[in-house]
């Protein structure tokens, strides 16, 4: 695996455990939160990139669809949550052991967003929370709606794939496969 930092803010880079075909880690793309012309809480919001952006590269085919993608990692003290496309959460991981927690609650829980309190409002953030507040879980069970948070956010990665493909590398089309093809005709001379 190759990695190449490309302005990260922080030394910290995420990694990406080969399965099959090994991708590369090419860093994070520093992307700052906070509207343009915020005034109240501008610092507070300019302090920490509110998403982390990383481009994995892939050599491959296409993408094994058996497998599902970590598009966003929402860090926290002690846990990683790995969310798929859809904002669900698809594991949860022990940040200390690396260790991914089969039975924790949050999983199958959809990502709704953000929040954090300041003083008495509370200050919503979607689709991701900001680092510093907490993140924001829907769990349904029938008619019933749960909502869950997490600790303090201390980093959100949204991962970006980027699939490098030859023409040697592209699956076969279903002509080629079955041998199916339009028959020529052969001109006589």
């Amino acid at each position: 695996m190759q990695v190449a930092e490309l302005g990260t803010y922080d030394e910290e880079l995420t990694t990406v455990e080969p399965v099959g075909a090994s991708p590369e880690v090419v860093g994070s793309v520093r992307t700052v939160g906070g509207p343009p012309g915020a005034v109240q809480g501008a610092s507070k919001r300019t302090a920490t990139p509110a998403v982390d952006i990383d481009l994995v590269y892939e050599r491959r085919s296409a993408p094994l669809a058996d497998q599902p993608w970590v598009f966003v990692e929402i860090w926290t003290r002690n846990t990683i949550y790995h969310l798929d496309g859809r904002l669900v959460c698809i594991d949860v991981v022990d940040q200390a052991s690396r260790k991914s927690q089969g039975d924790h609650p949050l999983r199958g829980a959809r990502l709704v967003g953000g929040q954090s309190r300041d003083g008495e409002s509370i200050e919503l953030s979607h689709p991701f929370p900001r680092p510093g507040s907490e993140a924001v879980f829907e769990q349904t069970a029938g008619r019933h709606v749960r909502f869950s948070q997490t600790s303090s956010v201390t980093r959100v990665v949204m991962r970006l794939r980027v699939l490098s493909v030859t023409p040697e590398q592209l699956l076969p089309t279903w002509e080629e496969v079955t041998g199916n093809h339009k028959a020529e005709t052969i001109k006589k001379r």
